[in-house]
């Protein structure tokens, strides 16, 4: 399947559940738009010291394959797509480690909580841009739901700091991206 002819992503919980259950392809350009640079970053805070950034990204490449050979055991009522990848993540970095020997003597859950102590207070700088498909149907959204899209999911900004550039509360931010995300769903079900 050529990327560019696939299907916009499906942005909300419930339709990525079902492309993982039903083994769609398009499953895995959901989890690339939505969620590669994110891991990316999140990766190169705990572990930036210990693996190089062309590393980092294969095991982005692995933790989305492992995700979409085992999604049926994704559930959105467990826990949110990002949490499931970021332990799918987290795991394949282990074993990146472990294969390369760095961890011979050392027991994993030591050396998982010393790369989060280490690395705790890195900021990430990064910024991606929607894609333009992404764009249009974010530009159909209500105004602070789109904001808050973009903030989260393409400027990597956390929850709080999202209030407090928006001037509202965490729980207003949770709402407007659960509300968005679903807004997203509905509007690209509509296009396809």
């Amino acid at each position: 399947m050529d990327p560019n002819d696939a299907q916009e992503p499906v942005c909300t919980e419930r339709c990525l559940y079902l492309l993982l259950q039903q083994h769609n392809p398009d499953a895995l350009y959901v989890l690339v738009e939505l969620y590669a640079v994110r891991l990316e970053v999140t990766l190169q805070r705990k572990f930036g010291g210990y693996i190089d950034n062309e590393d980092i990204k294969d095991i982005v490449a692995d933790t989305f394959l492992r995700a979409f050979r085992t999604g049926e055991r994704f559930d959105p009522k467990i826990a949110c797509a990002s949490t499931w990848l970021n332990m799918l993540a987290r795991y394949e970095a282990l074993e990146f480690l472990r294969k390369r020997k760095y961890l011979t003597n050392i027991p994993l859950d030591d050396l998982a909580d010393r790369l989060v102590d280490q690395v705790e207070n890195v900021q990430a700088l990064v910024t991606e841009q929607p894609s333009p498909k992404m764009e249009a149907f974010l530009q159909k959204l209500p105004q602070r739901r789109a904001q808050t899209i973009r903030m989260y999911y393409y400027n990597h900004l956390p929850i709080d700091a999202i209030a407090e550039e928006l001037g509202i509360t965490a729980s207003a931010v949770r709402s407007n991206l659960s509300r968005g995300r679903q807004n997203l769903g509905d509007l690209i079900g509509e296009a396809t």
